[in-house]
């Protein structure tokens, strides 16, 4: 279950042609994550998301624990349509990425309209204005702690994307600042991302091989803090055979660190999606098992997601809409140990 801004932000990627589940490195492994590691809710958590104005959405929360508790505030640039019923869940094994449109030839000039905003450059005596002055999105949430965050998308053209976030804490000295610069063609994408967080800048890329279904990338980074630096390398076999059946495997392999993973996510029937991981070490030789399923009926009301991982026990969620505009989520967590952790939760959304 996406969160009101969160699903606000995706659908503002929607209106600007952006797919940030398309060629990417950062989301090599998109689909098994989605499936193995679900977040499930741990005590109670109320919210309600409000569209004020069509360019301006708010949220606000209320959790038991109070540490989710939160009211945000986010702008777009242009009148921004939530779907309705609000989508119960991630919809995003119906976009097919052999469809992915090339936007290489698109127009980085805009035509000046009636906006008030549009006055500037109509002075200038200009019929056209730069793509990137008409799509941004400004997002900020301030805890009940006073932890404040935010986080500025910029649409420079059809093909560039930067985001910037950020965090601070009024009673602790944490400040963080992170940034991301995006080039994305049909086949391939590069990324270059810089965090205050010890001070590390990376740069990776995917490329698919042509008239294959696999794609291949890598990423190197270097961490100022600690004057080190990083490496990784994978791949990516992704085959589709209609718009909501499709097969996934993914390799990952950091050989600094001594860490390879490798996932398989397929579409069982095409209402049932699973997948299954296997994460070793090659310096300490642990490893990891992990296997999940999600159900989502296409034109049912529930989602059913159940997770099983040797190191990190076992999480089931059922979520549910009722009377059309209330989202409910239920769901346990509990671990394999002599002291095993688990919690269960609530959260209810109006929307």
């Amino acid at each position: 279950m996406r969160e009101f801004l969160e699903q606000t932000l995706r659908k503002y990627y929607e209106l600007i042609g952006w797919n940030e589940e398309a060629v990417s490195y950062s989301n090599l492994c998109h689909w098994s994550k989605a499936i193995l590691e679900f977040d499930s809710p741990n005590g109670l958590l109320l919210s309600v998301g409000k569209s004020v104005s069509p360019i301006l959405k708010s949220s606000y929360s209320l959790g038991i624990p109070d540490n989710r508790t939160a009211a945000g505030f986010l702008v777009v640039s242009s009148p921004l349509a939530l779907p309705k019923p609000f989508p119960l869940h991630d919809e995003d094994q119906t976009y097919n990425p052999t469809t992915e449109k090339d936007v290489s030839s698109d127009a980085d000039l805009v035509l000046l309209g009636e906006d008030p905003n549009d006055l500037f450059w109509k002075r200038l005596g200009l019929l056209y204005k730069p793509r990137f002055m008409t799509n941004y999105l400004l997002y900020g949430r301030l805890f009940h702690n006073l932890r404040l965050e935010g986080l500025y998308c910029q649409s420079i053209t059809k093909k560039d994307m930067i985001v910037m976030s950020g965090m601070n804490s009024w009673y602790k000295d944490d400040a963080q600042i992170a940034a991301q610069y995006t080039h994305k063609a049909k086949n391939w994408c590069i990324e270059t991302s810089y965090s205050s967080d010890a001070h590390v800048l990376g740069v990776n890329s995917l490329l698919r091989i042509p008239d294959t279904n696999w794609y291949v990338g890598g990423e190197v980074c270097y961490t100022a803090k600690e004057r080190s630096g990083g490496l990784s390398v994978g791949a990516k076999y992704d085959k589709w055979y209609t718009d909501r059946v499709h097969s996934i495997v993914t390799l990952l392999a950091n050989p600094m660190m001594g860490h390879v993973s490798a996932s398989f996510t397929s579409t069982v029937f095409p209402d049932l999606v699973m997948s299954t991981a296997y994460d070793f070490n090659t310096y300490s030789y642990e490893s990891d098992l992990s296997l999940g399923l999600e159900y989502a009926p296409k034109d049912a009301e529930q989602v059913l997601k159940a997770k099983f991982g040797l190191s990190k026990g076992i999480g089931l969620k059922i979520e549910g809409r009722y009377n059309g505009q209330v989202l409910v989520g239920i769901g346990m967590t509990t671990e394999f140990s002599l002291k095993p952790r688990s919690t269960f939760g609530v959260e209810i959304n109006f929307v």
